[in-house]
């Protein structure tokens, strides 16, 4: 599929912090979980690749508050997220108010 560009880019990103998505799951009926999210070959601006449909996205973070090696574990969470056909979007994680949403992407 990701040959035949039927995926679309789901970027991640923290608010108020650094840090990194890990564990990331998916499910379509909120009952059956696939642990199967397969990354972009992208590192700067990271993004999972999908397949349009509706979505709840289970994930954990790796957050520090500034620049510096040391990092809390924080998780799991739990966002809903739309995937259009051909149309990337963004998730964004606050990592103050332990929020998360969905953004379209602003290029």
């Amino acid at each position: 599929m990701k040959r035949d560009k039927e995926l679309s880019k789901v970027y991640l990103r923290i608010d108020n912090g650094y840090g990194e998505f890990y564990d990331m799951s998916f499910s379509a009926d909120g009952d059956n979980w696939s642990s199967g999210v397969l990354f972009s070959d992208e590192f700067l601006t990271p993004s999972i690749l999908m397949p349009p449909g509706e979505y709840e996205i289970r994930f954990s973070i790796k957050a520090r508050s500034g620049i510096s090696a040391y990092y809390k574990k924080k998780g799991p969470f739990y966002t809903a997220v739309l995937v259009k056909p051909f149309t990337d979007t963004m998730i964004v994680f606050d990592n103050d108010t332990l929020a998360s949403w969905q953004e379209d992407l602003k290029e």
